[in-house]
C-alpha cells in the first residue's frame, strides 16, 4: 500500500512541473450561438430591400476585430417593386392554372384512347369537354400578363426586318407570337400631290396661293427655291410641303400619307410664264393607303403608310412602310420582306439604377395556338387542333398535349428559380477578413474546412470573402479555419457555426492555439486527460492515507 501511495505522489509532483503538453495552449471559447441574419423590409418608395445582418468578431480577444460575418450583404442591394413581385406571382399562377387544365384534357384524351371504337357518345362527350377546357385556356391567357414588363412600365415590342429600307416595326399593341412572318406590299402608300411647272426662273408679280385653306403670299422677284421656302413656312397651317420638280417645277404634297391626306391648291392668277403655274381654280388631290398581304393570307388595308396586323400569328404587329428613296411622294412598292418578331419576355430591373442589372424570364403568350407539338404523322399540331373523336386521333392528341405540358413546365421552373433566387427572403452569407487596424498588426486568413482537417503551416488559405453556404455540413456543424499572422508569428484555429433554412448564421465556438506555429485539428477540443487522471490519483492516495491513520489509531487504543 505504501508503494502505491508513493507512486501517486510522484505523478502528482510531475504534474506541478512547467506544462509542455501539446494540449496545454489550446483556447476554446463559446460564442453563445450568436445569430447573424438580415431581413426584408418594405421601403417608403414601395420597394422591398434586404437589410444586411452583420457581426464583427475579435477572435483572440486582443482588442482588434478580425473577421466579419454577413448575411445578405454581398448580394447587390436588391429592390423589387411590389408590382414586379405581383407580376411574377400572377404569371406563375397563370401557368399553374393552364397546366391543371391540360391535365384534365390529357385525361379526356386518354379516355378516348381506351374507349370502344364504336362508342360515338363517349368520343363526342370527351370532345365537347376538351373544347370547353380549351376555351377556358384561352380566356385565362387573355387576362394574363403579356409582352415586356419593366418596373418603370411597359417596354413594348421591337422587331427586325430582312429589308430595313422597306419596313419598320413601329409598335406592337399586344404581344405577338415569336417567329417570322412574310409581308408583301400590294399597293404603295401615296401622298396627295399637286405639281406645276414655272416657265420662268422668277415670278413677275405678287401672287396669292390658297393651300388647304392657308393663305400663302408670294412676291414679285421670287425664284423657284424662294417660292418653295415660302410655301414650307406655312406647313404648320396648310399641312402641305413643297419640293422642287426638276430645275423649274414645284410639287406641293400633303405632309401625311394615305387616303386621309389631301392637298387643295388655288392661285389668284391665271397660270402664265411669269407665275407659279398653279391653277386659279381649286385643285384637290388625295393620297392612297398601303395594302399588304401577311403570310399569303388576306390583304390588309393600311392607314396611310402603316398597316396593323389584326389576325393570325402576327396579330398586333404594326408595320410602317418607309418612303421610296427616289420619290418622296410615295413609299416603296412591289417588295416583300420577312419580319422577325422578337421574344421580349417580362424583364424586371434591379435597383439601384447605377448597377443596371435586370432579370429576364420567358413568359409565354397563353393561347391554344401557341402550344403543341409534332403529331404521330410528323405534322405540327397546336392545342387548338385537338381532336379526341377516335382512338387514333386521341393518341395523336396525347402527343400534342404532352409537348405543351413539357413547355409550360419549363416556364414554371423559370418562375420558381427567379422566386427562389431573388424574391425569397434567403440571403447570401459570407465571412470576410477585416483589414489591419491601428490597434494591431495582426491579419487573419480564412478557409472552409471539413472536420478532422489539420490547420497548420501546410494549409493553403483563400483570398477574398468566403461563401459560408459552400461549407460542408456535418453532424458537428460547419467549420471555418483561420490563421492569425503578425510580422513574425502565425497562430492557427477554427470557428464552428451552423446555418438555418434561410441561411442565417449561428456562431458556436472559436478554438485556437495560443502558442505560435502550433497546429490544431478542426472540430477537436482536447480534454486535459492527464490532469484529470492526476487529480484522481491524488484523491485516491489521500483517501488511503486517511484510512490508514484511522486504522493505526484504533489499533493503538486496543493495545493500550
Amino acid at each position: 500500500m505504501r508503494h502505491d501511495i508513493v507512486t501517486c505522489v510522484i505523478v502528482f509532483s510531475l504534474s506541478l512541473l512547467p506544462r509542455t503538453s501539446s494540449f496545454a495552449d489550446i483556447v476554446a471559447r463559446d460564442l453563445d450561438n450568436v445569430s447573424v441574419g438580415g431581413q426584408w423590409q418594405l421601403l417608403s418608395d414601395d420597394t422591398y430591400s434586404i437589410q444586411p445582418g452583420m457581426l464583427d468578431l475579435d477572435v483572440n480577444q486582443d482588442g482588434q476585430l478580425d473577421v466579419r460575418f454577413e448575411h445578405g450583404y454581398r448580394r447587390p442591394p436588391l429592390y423589387f417593386s411590389t408590382s414586379a413581385v405581383q407580376q411574377i406571382d400572377f404569371a406563375s399562377q397563370t401557368v399553374a392554372e393552364v397546366l391543371t387544365l391540360l391535365g384534365s384534357i390529357h385525361r379526356l384524351a386518354a379516355d378516348s384512347v381506351s374507349a370502344s371504337s364504336t362508342d360515338e357518345d363517349s368520343f363526342e362527350a370527351n370532345q365537347s369537354e376538351v373544347a370547353n377546357a380549351l376555351e377556358i385556356f384561352n380566356r385565362i391567357g387573355y387576362q394574363s400578363i403579356q409582352g415586356a414588363r419593366l418596373l418603370a412600365g411597359d417596354a413594348g415590342k421591337s422587331g427586325i426586318t430582312s429589308s430595313p429600307h422597306a419596313f419598320e416595326v413601329a409598335a406592337v399593341t399586344r404581344a405577338p407570337y415569336v417567329g417570322a412572318t412574310i409581308a408583301d406590299i400590294r399597293t404603295a402608300g401615296r401622298r396627295a400631290t399637286v405639281s406645276t411647272n414655272m416657265q420662268s426662273p422668277t415670278i413677275a408679280q405678287d401672287e396669292l396661293l390658297m393651300i388647304n385653306g392657308a393663305k400663302v403670299q408670294l412676291y414679285a422677284g421670287m425664284d423657284t427655291l424662294e417660292v418653295i421656302d415660302r410655301i414650307n413656312e406655312y406647313t404648320g397651317l396648310s399641312h402641305a410641303i413643297a419640293f422642287p420638280q426638276g430645275t423649274m417645277g414645284i410639287v406641293i404634297m400633303s405632309d401625311d400619307w394615305g387616303s386621309r391626306s389631301e392637298v387643295a391648291v388655288a392661285s389668284n392668277l391665271t397660270p402664265g410664264p411669269t407665275t407659279t403655274g398653279l391653277p386659279d381654280q381649286l385643285v384637290v388631290a388625295h393620297g392612297a393607303n398601303v395594302q399588304v398581304t401577311m403570310d399569303g393570307g388576306r390583304i390588309l388595308e393600311g392607314d396611310g403608310d402603316t398597316v396593323v396586323v389584326t389576325e393570325g400569328l402576327a396579330s398586333g404587329l404594326v408595320l410602317r412602310i418607309l418612303p421610296d428613296p427616289t420619290d418622296p411622294t410615295k413609299t416603296i412598292e412591289r417588295t416583300h420582306t420577312t419580319v422577325t418578331l422578337l421574344d421580349n419576355s417580362p424583364s424586371y430591373l434591379l435597383f439601384p439604377a447605377e448597377q443596371n442589372q435586370s432579370i429576364t424570364i420567358s413568359y409565354p403568350r397563353i393561347n391554344t395556338l401557341e402550344f403543341g407539338g409534332t403529331s404521330s404523322l410528323g405534322a405540327a399540331r397546336s392545342l387548338s387542333q385537338l381532336d379526341v373523336t377516335s382512338n387514333s386521333r386521341a393518341r395523336d392528341a396525347l402527343i400534342v398535349i404532352d409537348a405543351a405540358i413539357d413547355e409550360l413546365n419549363a416556364f414554371e421552373t423559370e418562375f420558381d428559380l427567379i422566386r427562389t433566387t431573388y424574391i425569397s427572403p434567403v440571403g447570401q452569407i459570407f465571412a470576410t477578413s477585416l483589414l489591419d487596424s491601428n490597434e494591431s498588426n495582426m491579419t487573419l486568413d480564412l478557409q472552409l474546412l471539413a472536420p478532422g482537417t489539420a490547420v497548420d503551416d501546410h494549409l493553403v488559405f483563400n483570398d477574398g470573402p468566403i461563401d459560408l453556404a459552400l461549407s460542408e455540413d456535418s453532424d458537428d456543424g460547419r467549420f471555418l479555419g483561420f490563421r492569425l499572422s503578425t510580422d513574425s508569428e502565425k497562430y492557427y484555429g477554427w470557428i464552428s457555426f451552423t446555418l438555418d433554412d434561410e441561411h442565417r448564421i449561428s456562431l458556436k465556438q472559436v478554438v485556437y492555439e495560443s502558442s505560435p506555429s502550433r497546429g490544431v485539428v478542426v472540430g477537436s477540443v482536447p480534454e486535459p486527460t492527464t490532469g484529470i487522471a492526476t487529480l484522481a490519483c491524488v484523491a485516491a492516495a489521500l483517501t488511503a492515507l486517511r484510512r490508514r491513520d484511522r486504522m493505526n489509531t484504533t489499533n493503538s487504543g486496543v493495545v493500550v
